[in-house]
Order: C-alpha cells, then structure tokens, then sequence
C-alpha cells in the first residue's frame, strides 16, 4: 500500500494530479479540478472548495489511488473463477 498522507499532504497530492483515496469507513475519492476538489464515494458525489475540503477532512488519513492494472490481475485465477461461474 502507498504512503499515508495527511492533509496537506493529500493536498499537495491533488495538485500534482494525484487522485487520492481516503483510509476512513466511507471510502472516497478526491481529485482537483479548476481550484475545486472533487469527491466520489458509493453514497455521493460533491465538489468542495479548497478550504471546505481542509475543514472538513482535517483528520483524515489518505493515500494516492492507484487502479489496478490490466496485468495485475492473474490469468490462471481468472480461469479458475470462470469456470466455477459456469
């Protein structure tokens, strides 16, 4: 797993580009947009200001979100799962 990140950190992240993820039970995730940090989770979605998202997420820790890839994933378990769909 990558670095946990605090607050500023996770803000720094966002300016790089970064999409970030939070570590709480409500596992969102946050990406900056025209000076705007926008967040998805299963439940919401919702766009923040710099400062809002600061307040509100103070405590939170976070790490950058990194989506798996393609070759990631193991072609014998993914056989063996298929063949047990059927």
């Amino acid at each position: 797993m990558n670095e946990t990140l605090a607050i500023q950190q996770a803000l720094q992240s966002l300016k790089q580009n970064e999409i970030i993820m939070s570590l709480d039970h409500n596992r969102a995730y946050f990406s900056l947009t025209h000076n705007h940090i926008r967040c998805i989770s299963k439940k919401a979605q919702y766009t923040l200001t710099i400062e809002e998202f600061l307040l509100l997420y103070e405590d939170t820790s976070f790490v950058i979100y990194t989506p798996k890839k393609e070759e990631d994933i193991d072609p014998l378990k993914d056989i063996e799962y298929y063949q047990f769909r059927k």
